[in-house]
């Protein structure tokens, strides 16, 4: 009986029977196609019949094309699906830097301080009290800092407090009034208007020109002008004229504060337009900034603020 090898037409898989079953049909023991054992010349016809033996591949053989190619298939499904979600998490991933981008934008310098400021503005606006209390507080924090600042650098004497006091006629006329050559001072609401400190205070991005007689919280009078300039502004040879018919961004907003009556809190009022204003700044000296003001509001008692006064260099 001889023995011989041969391969599946189909799968390509080693074959291995005796010379007996030469030219007969049989089905490939791993793809089942049907093949023909090929004849051999010399094949023994006395040796009994035996069915052909199976013989695996050698190991570099690895399986037939139907394997591999299933499992190249398998193999891009799970490509795929990785793909897939991995872009999904990237798309994630990018959609929370982007939205962590817009809150630091939103909460840098140029967005929220401009928010707070202009929530502070309106809310000056519709409600004057509110507005007195925040002023408040910051003319308190400014006169501290003021006198730490003076303390510290030992400025020389405020020119303006050399000046006489001088009185100021009471007038709507913007144009037609005359600023003292004294040191500032007036009438608020029937009672003198003597001033002690005269400051510059942060509102926001901008700020208060503060004319106040007394001390901190027990001052007794007050005038707060909300000038349009920014805190860092340079405001040497700047002046302001405003007449009884200007409004909005060309008046700024005017509160008075004054005491009537000693066992009471302060009364305060804001006058958005119908008053007249002319306030200039100077030249800077050594250690202060001149400036001369005149001012009068429109009330039955005919509130007037006038003459001479000096802001000390960096404020």
């Amino acid at each position: 009986m001889a023995e011989f090898k041969f391969s599946c037409t189909s799968c390509g898989q080693h074959i291995q029977c005796d010379g007996q079953w030469s030219g007969r049909q049989i089905s490939c023991p791993v793809c089942g196609a049907s093949l023909v054992v090929p004849h051999l010349k010399t094949a023994p016809i006395t040796a009994p019949v035996t069915a052909p033996v199976f013989r695996p591949a050698p190991a570099s053989a690895s399986g037939s094309p139907v394997k591999k190619i299933a499992l190249w298939s398998v193999g891009l499904a799970v490509l795929a699906v990785g793909m897939y979600f991995g872009l999904r998490e990237a798309d994630v991933l990018q959609g929370a830097f982007n939205k962590k981008q817009k809150d630091i934008v939103a909460h840098s310098d140029g967005g929220e301080l401009t928010h707070i400021a202009n929530v502070y503005a309106t809310l000056d606006a519709t409600d004057p009290a509110k507005a007195e209390a925040r002023q408040i507080k910051a003319s308190q924090r400014a006169e501290r800092e003021r006198s730490a600042m003076l303390e510290a650098a030992k400025l020389q004497p405020d020119p303006s407090l050399a000046l006489p006091l001088l009185p100021a006629d009471w007038t709507l006329d913007a144009a037609a009034a005359k600023i003292p050559n004294g040191r500032v001072h007036g009438m608020i609401s029937g009672a003198e208007f003597k001033v002690d400190t005269v400051r510059l205070d942060p509102n926001g991005l901008n700020s208060v020109l503060a004319f106040q007689e007394g001390v901190g919280t027990a001052a007794d009078h007050e005038m707060f002008i909300y000038l349009n300039v920014n805190n860092n502004e340079n405001l040497a040879g700047r002046s302001w004229s405003v007449t009884r018919d200007m409004k909005g961004k060309d008046a700024p907003a005017i509160i008075k504060r004054w005491t009537a009556n000693p066992k009471y809190a302060p009364l305060s009022k804001t006058f958005n337009s119908g008053y007249a204003l002319r306030l200039e700044f100077g030249q800077p000296t050594r250690d202060w900034l001149p400036g001369r003001i005149y001012l009068a509001l429109p009330d039955t008692n005919q509130t007037v603020l006038a003459g001479s006064f000096s802001l000390p260099q960096g404020r």
